[in-house]
């Protein structure tokens, strides 16, 4: 039987239309198109379900696959062979936070959801709010995600987007710690706190080596000494990959991070909650709507606050405390001495002193 929803179910006469009795669904051996209805199992390794085709003509499997990545907060990936090609940023219970139409689009709003089913499973699923539209997600030959939708009337499938659409959009296209914006010039920049790791390749335009740290964190200079580590903030951000996320609230997240040594940024996201980076900060884009705000921890030095050791400033305390001690002293003294002076007897009244004046 071919239901509505395009699923191929094989079954016996007296389970027709019962999917947990059928023999065989072509919604549980997916090729290269998800469609609504569909459910995509979500466990703790990545899930390639999706594979596109050799090529625009040739439906044997291809170089790409399609499917969810469940580490820190679960997001589609789009691989090519192993390497990944492009990710939808983390899914924050409403949305994928790096794809910025979805906010425009209010039908993703309540469509794509995460369900646990019998089995005890999560899934993601979509369902759109309009059952009349046809439609479906696509990993190209080419290595392309798109959102197609049946156009009636050209009896054909219309693109309505893809991804990656444009450079930034490319997996870590400016490097480990760099930061694409898709209308900078250049496009990508190192964050505040870091250099190019080979600026000779950088100023060709060749971002792929990434960034540096220029100043070490407190815990990573061998004297531990300098004040402590501060975090800079990067707002509109698709958020790194490989997060590891906490349930606890913002503040107690930010003191996770900074009491960590190896913690190189954290983010505190509504529906998620604490995200946390241990290893670099990877595929990074700026200005992205409905992005998250990302604090990334840097050296004391990189506000412009002063570095002086702790010894130093306890010694200028000492110091101080010591001159104010000896200014009371010493005006204790001369009010004592003061005191103990004889009184000064006028030489003549108010009076004889105008007469002598005459």
């Amino acid at each position: 039987m071919l239901d509505t929803t395009g699923n191929l179910i094989l079954s016996s006469n007296d389970s027709i239309g019962d999917t947990d009795k059928a023999y065989w669904q072509s919604f549980n051996h997916p090729t290269d198109s998800y469609l609504p209805h569909m459910k995509v199992l979500i466990s703790s390794a990545e899930i390639h379900a999706f594979s596109s085709w050799k090529s625009e003509n040739d439906p044997s499997q291809g170089n790409f696959t399609m499917g969810v990545d469940p580490r820190g907060a679960p997001q589609i990936v789009v691989w090519e062979r192993s390497r990944r090609r492009w990710r939808s940023g983390h899914w924050n219970g409403v949305i994928f936070s790096g794809v910025p139409y979805m906010t425009a689009f209010t039908t993703y709003q309540y469509g794509f959801k995460v369900t646990r089913e019998s089995d005890g499973k999560f899934y993601f699923t979509y369902n759109p709010s309009d059952n009349s539209e046809l439609m479906r997600f696509q990993i190209t030959w080419n290595g392309f995600e798109e959102q197609k939708r049946w156009n009636e009337t050209a009896k054909k499938w219309q693109v309505m987007q893809l991804q990656p659409s444009e450079d930034c959009e490319t997996y870590n296209y400016c490097g480990n710690f760099g930061v694409c914006t898709p209308s900078g010039s250049p496009k990508c920049r190192c964050m505040e706190g870091f250099g190019p790791r080979h600026p000779d390749q950088w100023r060709l335009g060749n971002w792929s080596g990434g960034c540096e740290r220029r100043s070490p964190l407190q815990c990573q200079r061998n004297n531990n000494s300098g004040g402590e580590d501060g975090f800079k903030t990067l707002r509109s951000t698709k958020l790194p990959d490989f997060a590891d996320v906490q349930s606890i609230s913002s503040d107690p997240c930010r003191e996770k991070c900074l009491n960590n040594c190896s913690c190189k940024a954290y983010a505190y996201v509504s529906g998620i909650q604490c995200m946390i980076w241990y290893g670099d900060l990877i595929d990074v884009q700026h200005s992205v709507d409905g992005g998250n705000t990302l604090y990334i921890r840097l050296a004391d030095s990189e506000f412009g606050r002063s570095r002086m050791p702790t010894y130093v400033i306890i010694l200028i305390v000492l110091a101080g405390l010591a001159f104010l001690a000896i200014s009371i002293w010493l005006l204790w003294m001369l009010k004592k001495r003061l005191k103990v002076l004889p009184a000064v007897t006028p030489a003549c009244t108010s009076s004889n002193c105008e007469i002598a004046s005459l």
